[in-house]
């Protein structure tokens, strides 16, 4: 047998029999005040509002660390429309209580399109969820939004998150009682 082979053999053979990581699933809808400028200065108050979700991926215990893709679709003011993506880092501080660190990148239209680097951070309940592939989550986001290019506008993000199923738990709810009992 080569070398090469009985490496690979080896390394096959000290990896464990069932994988313990599974993703979770988490959405919310963050409603809040934005600070824009031209400078990374608060100089005019504008609503923020956006819809955000995340995939995190770890070992399958509430103490762990979870890392994974975020996405966030929102507004400044309605007066545009902001695309952004990033890696959250989910850092439990107790069994509910948790701490989100998102670097990313944003696409923004309004005065055309432009690209920014954004930076958000999430503290509040977010518990690992020892059932199901969703985590319930909500708490305070903070951010910031520095657009790219000649003339680099900034956004600072003050919201409050809800969890997406949450709010959507009541529709869910009442549709079931409008459609009545299964046969």
């Amino acid at each position: 047998m080569r070398p090469g082979r009985a490496r690979l053999i080896v390394a096959l053979g000290l990896l464990p029999a069932t994988a313990a990581a599974s993703p979770e699933f988490g959405s919310g809808i963050a409603l809040g005040v934005a600070g824009t400028g031209d400078a990374v200065r608060w100089s005019r108050t504008k609503f923020y509002g956006a819809l955000r979700g995340e995939a995190l991926f770890g070992p399958a215990e509430p103490s762990a660390l979870r890392l994974g893709p975020a996405f966030e679709l929102g507004t400044t003011g309605f007066s545009d429309l902001r695309t952004g993506a990033g890696a959250t880092l989910l850092v439990p501080l107790d069994d509910v209580l948790a701490l989100g660190v998102t670097p990313g990148a944003y696409v923004r239209t309004g005065d055309g399109p432009l690209a920014g680097l954004s930076g958000r951070l999430f503290f509040g309940v977010h518990p690992y969820n020892r059932v199901g592939a969703y985590g319930l989550s909500a708490g305070l986001l903070a951010g910031i939004d520095r657009d790219l290019g000649s003339s680099p506008r900034s956004s600072i993000v003050v919201a409050a998150q809800v969890d997406g199923l949450a709010l959507a738990l009541p529709f869910v709810l009442l549709a079931e009682w409008i459609r009545g009992p299964r046969d």
